[in-house]
């Protein structure tokens, strides 16, 4: 990072979402690293389904890594990643989408 993008990002990333940010891949790769599949059997059924796209559900900051991924998928990925901030799933989601539904505090009205 540059010294004036540095000087912001400690001014007002008091929760360093610029090093979590940068740091997120190789957690991924960490956390894929220390996966036991024999604890999660259903794992390996889910990665090997041809999914027509991928549907985040979160509210609020918990659509962040939705965003997250969209954005990555737009530039890189092979299928559509699509955020819903809502409480329904939309008229046009069917079983050949996964669904990620996340929450980051669990203290709001929708968990």
């Amino acid at each position: 990072m540059s010294d004036g993008l540095t000087k912001l990002a400690l001014m007002h990333d008091s929760e360093d979402m610029v090093g979590l940010t940068r740091s997120f891949v190789d957690d991924i790769k960490s956390g894929l690293s220390l996966l036991n599949n024999g604890l999660i059997p259903w794992l390996d059924d889910v990665s090997n389904q041809h999914w027509k796209g991928v549907l985040c559900l979160g509210m609020g900051g918990s659509a962040a890594g939705g965003d997250f991924l969209s954005s990555l998928c737009d530039r890189e990925g092979r299928i559509p990643v699509r955020v819903t901030r809502g409480y329904e799933l939309p008229k046009w989601w069917n079983e050949h989408w996964l669904i990620i539904a996340t929450s980051y505090s669990g203290n709001t009205e929708e968990t």
